[in-house]
């Protein structure tokens, strides 16, 4: 049995992305969160083949969205 070895490696540059010292604890955890959004659209855009291709053809359009649960609202990364 092949052991697994741990995904760090994804999860430190979003962690390190906002400065505490710079925000309040509830603007940081949106920071990150935003920051985590932002990080996993754009691994999309090169993770795979055959959406890359569709992108590169102007067919897909892989966006960064939050939805908040309190106010069911959806927001947009500019």
């Amino acid at each position: 049995m092949r052991k697994q070895k741990p995904r760090v490696g994804r999860a430190i540059p979003t962690i390190a992305g906002p400065t505490p010292g710079r925000c309040p604890p509830a603007d940081l955890q949106d920071a990150a969160i935003r920051q985590n959004v932002r990080d996993t659209a754009a691994r999309l855009k090169v993770a795979d083949g055959v959406l890359a291709e569709k992108i590169a053809e102007g067919r897909l359009k892989i966006v960064s969205a939050t939805y908040d649960l309190s106010t069911a609202q959806v927001a947009f990364d500019a």
